[in-house]
């Protein structure tokens, strides 16, 4: 899918956007692996660049990608997580200028929440886990070796996700993840999911499970529930 990564990267360049190689791309999103190589490539242009700002057109014609992504994803009957996850993650920060001043900003994430992939649960859960041990990875030599943290929870490894080393052993893929740094992530999480527009149901199981993989109690069970 040599077409998808070019075109991709032409629709995220402040550059003029060739509308033909946007529709060539868009033949490729028939396959899962065409969505999947066009969403790596929107993640990575964020990774590359967190504070993207796009112009109208290349707006324009990356919402066009996305929207004709999703809509093959659903066609296909393809719960396909692994590209859903890497299109919210990016579509949280690509941007544009809107109407009214130049601090004023648009999202794509604002054209795109509608979709049901963005309710799934299991697509939540494997985000919040994937972060989560990012962000301990990072703090781990630092911040977690310090006291200003408070207790620790330990983190059993979700079925779905490997957290630690995965050697098989059970336990030794578990993290020591500070209370704190749990409870922060998972109201993050819940403040994502309400602005993605998932139904309070899925939000209050999402919060239900974790916070029993977390093994963290009933007063951090109340602390979520008022942030809902």
């Amino acid at each position: 899918a040599t077409e998808a990564t070019a075109a991709t990267a032409a629709a995220t360049a402040t550059a003029t956007v060739d509308f033909s190689a946007v529709v060539e791309c868009s033949k490729v999103l028939v396959e899962e692996r065409g969505r999947r190589l066009v969403a790596a490539k929107l993640k990575e242009a964020v990774d590359d660049n967190p504070q993207l700002c796009l112009t109208d057109m290349a707006f324009e014609l990356l919402l066009y990608l996305c929207n004709t992504m999703l809509h093959e994803m659903k066609n296909s009957g393809s719960r396909d997580l692994i590209a859903a996850r890497f299109l919210l993650q990016a579509a949280s920060k690509i941007r544009r200028r809107a109407a009214g001043g130049d601090d004023m900003f648009e999202f794509l994430q604002q054209f795109l929440k509608g979709y049901a992939v963005f309710a799934d649960i299991h697509l939540w859960e494997e985000l919040f886990w994937e972060e989560i041990a990012a962000t301990h990875r990072r703090l781990e030599g630092d911040r977690l070796q310090r006291s200003g943290f408070s207790g620790r929870a330990t983190v059993a490894t979700p079925p779905s996700t490997t957290v630690g080393g995965g050697d098989g052993d059970g336990d030794k893929n578990a993290l020591q993840i500070d209370e704190d740094l749990a409870m922060m992530s998972l109201e993050l999480a819940i403040s994502r999911m309400g602005y993605w527009c998932v139904p309070l149901h899925v939000i209050m199981s999402f919060v239900g499970s974790t916070l029993g993989q977390l093994q963290l109690g009933e007063a951090n069970r109340r602390r979520c529930s008022a942030r809902v």
